[in-house]
């Protein structure tokens, strides 16, 4: 029980050491300043696809948009699964896994990537 329950005293002093030394907390800093040019790239990518954000985030890393009116989740999802490309179904999210407005949920370190964007464009002159 003791081994599974414990890290060990070697990963605890170890861990001590990058906290007390403030390597964490600068670590944490980047991370945020990063996440917040990340997040804001990604907004203005998904309005430039003409999509509304819905809750526009902060300080995290997953943005939320509706998809166009008529515009049928799952078979994005399967589209964009067939080129590579993964995004979660907004039903997903739901208890019944059924939406009243189809919409997905974008990791915001890919939604800037050429890949996505292209995929997305063509997808919306269809």
């Amino acid at each position: 029980m003791l081994t599974i329950a414990s890290s060990g005293d070697y990963v605890e002093r170890l861990l001590y050491g990058f906290i007390a030394s403030g390597q964490y907390a600068r670590h944490l800093r980047k991370l945020r300043t990063r996440v917040t040019q990340t997040t804001a790239q990604a907004l203005a990518v998904v309005r430039d696809l003409g999509l509304e954000v819905f809750c526009e985030p902060t300080g995290c890393f997953y943005l939320w948009a509706y998809l166009r009116p008529g515009d049928d989740e799952s078979r994005l999802v399967k589209d964009a699964s067939m080129q590579s490309i993964f995004i979660a179904p907004g039903a997903l999210f739901t208890p019944d896994r059924i939406s009243d407005r189809p919409a997905m949920r974008l990791n915001i370190a890919y939604v800037t990537h050429p890949k996505f964007i292209e995929f997305m464009r063509k997808r919306s002159q269809s």
